[in-house]
């Protein structure tokens, strides 16, 4: 790999068993991503909604291998669109659309994840709604926190979320309505969550990172304070977890490497999007990609080399302010704070 990613530092990132690591797909991976976004990426097509259509879109998931997208947004609807129905010569997603949802919640929708075709919501009127993606006519469960839901994790039987008012909840899926566990874990909002069978991470607006112990969930075995930048507290804002590596992306735009596999031991920083804050982290086999905010009207998909030191691999640039990315088999769907959604397909697997 030093080959391909040469002053890039080790790949992986952090040691991982070699069973665990899938070579050819890291290979093809990073082939597909720099043949894609760095060598030509004229080989995609870009494309567009009408900005009127949607509200403001805090949040977009890929699903279906790519072929489909759903997103939420701030005039509280779900939309879903049928990317296999894109055309090269009509670049608009107005024309794809499959579905919606109207009033799919009463306050704006704000994170979501989807797992076996089943889509869970979090929203800022401060419940939780399971829609089945065949059809979201009508949720299928639904759970009620005491404030905004600002981050989730949709697993097979159970739903963890962080809260407004400072409450990690879990939820079981196969109990409607009921609230399992909520614990008070930080000082200010939850704003990211990830995990795993063991651990449980969130960040905070109080600029802390904990990790818990997944049976308990009552006191960190760690915290991890961010350092302030220019006085200012810097918090983490995105989480990108596999149980070995975790990436941590803050208000100040620093990608930051935390090796679980180590007590959790914070191992590099980089500036990843030039004091613009962090909305997205996605970790693939070929690269990192990272979104977020906007800075002197400039906002940046940028992709990174995934080593324990990120290198720059690509960069998308646009003047909207980017809310949230998502990737799935080569398809890259954005979402902008303008009511925007930009959608990055590969030409050859469009009509």
């Amino acid at each position: 790999m030093r080959t391909k990613w040469p002053n890039c530092g080790r790949y992986p990132a952090v040691n991982i068993p070699e069973n665990k690591i899938n070579w050819r797909n890291v290979c093809l991976g990073w082939e597909k991503i720099e043949d894609v976004w760095k060598n030509n990426k004229g080989s995609m097509i870009e494309f567009s909604n009408n900005r009127d259509f949607a509200g403001v879109v805090d949040c977009c998931l890929l699903y279906d291998n790519g072929n489909k997208l759903v997103t939420g947004s701030r005039n509280k609807s779900l939309q879903i669109f049928d990317l296999e129905k894109l055309q090269n010569k009509i670049p608009f997603l107005a024309n794809v659309q499959a579905s919606a949802k109207t009033n799919a919640h009463s306050g704006w929708i704000w994170c979501m994840e989807e797992r076996q075709g089943k889509l869970a919501t979090g929203s800022w009127d401060t419940s939780i709604k399971i829609w089945d993606l065949n059809n979201i006519e009508e949720a299928e469960t639904s759970f009620k926190a005491e404030s905004p839901i600002l981050c989730l994790r949709n697993e097979e039987h159970k739903i963890l979320a962080g809260s407004f008012h400072k409450k990690l909840y879990t939820f079981d899926k196969r109990v409607d309505g009921e609230c399992c566990k909520s614990f008070r874990m930080h000082t200010r909002p939850i704003l990211a969550i990830d995990c795993c069978d063991k651990y449980v991470i969130t960040g905070s607006e109080e600029g802390t990172i904990k990790i818990l112990d997944r049976r308990l969930l009552k006191s960190p075995l760690k915290v991890i304070t961010l350092p302030k930048q220019d006085e200012k507290v810097v918090y983490p804002t995105a989480i990108c977890y596999n149980g070995y590596t975790c990436w941590v992306g803050d208000s100040m735009g620093n990608l930051t490497l935390i090796n679980a596999a180590n007590n959790f031991e914070t191992e590099n920083s980089i500036n990843a999007l030039d004091k613009r804050r962090i909305g997205t982290i996605l970790e693939r086999s070929g690269g990192i990609f990272v979104a977020g905010g906007r800075q002197q009207n400039r906002s940046y998909v940028n992709i990174y080399t995934p080593t324990n030191k990120p290198t720059p691999i690509a960069s998308i640039e646009y003047t909207q302010e980017i809310s949230r990315i998502s990737e799935m088999n080569g398809t890259l769907a954005i979402g902008l704070t303008d009511g925007g959604i930009k959608i990055w397909r590969p030409a050859l697997d469009v009509n």
